[in-house]
């Protein structure tokens, strides 16, 4: 029998990719499945991957205005996701966390419409702690998950895992003599990478510097400055980009990677099995 069911997430990667995952399990299985997300998540409206996207309408910022604004915010659109759900009746709403699934799950609530929550990182969410004791089930990414309140009904299901991402895993790696290098870390890692990694490197003996083959994410602000200084070593400097539409591709191929920690981050490397110098 045909359900529909409601996806909220932020607009994040961490959030996004296990969300499509289960898209596409789900639309597998003959299901309706609806994403919620903020303006972020926009580019899921170009593809095929959901039966419907909604954008909400959320502010986000430092400061006393700031947080009074998003507060009024998430009223206003846990409003308007009741509304929605009067329309298209949903069987099921999931959360992924981010402030983006406060709306959607409260409506749910409210609106008497199951729902449960997926954590993907080892320390549960603010919104996801929020939620968790009113939620029909808590699905959790890692086994040891804290911060989880007590008498909620949780269970390890472990991260999903994108069929692309797993299938390059299964491909040989090209042979070459030097070791590929892959650096990335999202927005708040490439920062701190194109800082820091062009001086370590600089810093390894000449002939360590020149068996390296490097690929590495940059913000686009700093991509000649990290082109530069990477250029300063021995080094042989494949790309340097602000993203990487190729990354299972890229994932599979290296010898080592360094990056940001992130929850979906170590689950996909960790299935396809890769040398990872991760950084918290």
């Amino acid at each position: 029998m045909t359900k529909t069911i409601i996806l909220s997430t932020g607009g994040t990667g961490g959030h996004i990719f296990p969300a499509l995952k289960l898209s596409e399990e789900l639309r597998f299985r003959s299901h309706r499945v609806i994403l919620l997300t903020d303006q972020r998540g926009q580019k899921c409206q170009e593809g095929a991957s959901f039966d419907g996207v909604y954008l909400m309408n959320l502010h986000k910022g430092t400061g006393i205005i700031a947080k009074i604004r998003q507060l009024l915010d998430i009223g206003i659109q846990t409003v308007k996701s009741c509304l929605l759900y009067r329309k298209i009746k949903p069987d099921l709403v999931i959360g992924f966390g981010g402030y983006t699934s406060a709306p959607a799950l409260m409506a749910a609530y409210l609106s008497r419409i199951p729902f449960m929550i997926h954590e993907q990182n080892a320390v549960l969410g603010r919104v996801n702690r929020w939620m968790a004791p009113y939620a029909n089930l808590l699905a959790l990414g890692f086994e040891s998950t804290l911060g989880v309140p007590e008498k909620v009904n949780a269970v390890f299901v472990g991260n999903p895992v994108r069929d692309d991402i797993l299938a390059e895993g299964k491909t040989p790696k090209t042979q070459t003599e030097r070791i590929r290098l892959f650096v990335f870390g999202g927005s708040q890692g490439a920062t701190l990478f194109s800082a820091v990694i062009p001086q370590a490197l600089s810093r390894l003996p000449e002939s360590m510097q020149s068996s390296l083959e490097i690929t590495m994410q940059s913000r686009e602000e700093s991509l000649e400055k990290t082109r530069t200084d990477l250029n300063k070593t021995k080094a042989t400097i494949i790309a340097v980009q602000s993203f990487f539409t190729d990354m299972p591709k890229q994932l599979s191929q290296a010898d080592l990677i360094i990056a940001r920690s992130g929850a979906m981050t170590v689950s996909e490397i960790s299935a396809i099995g890769r040398a990872t110098l991760f950084v918290p």
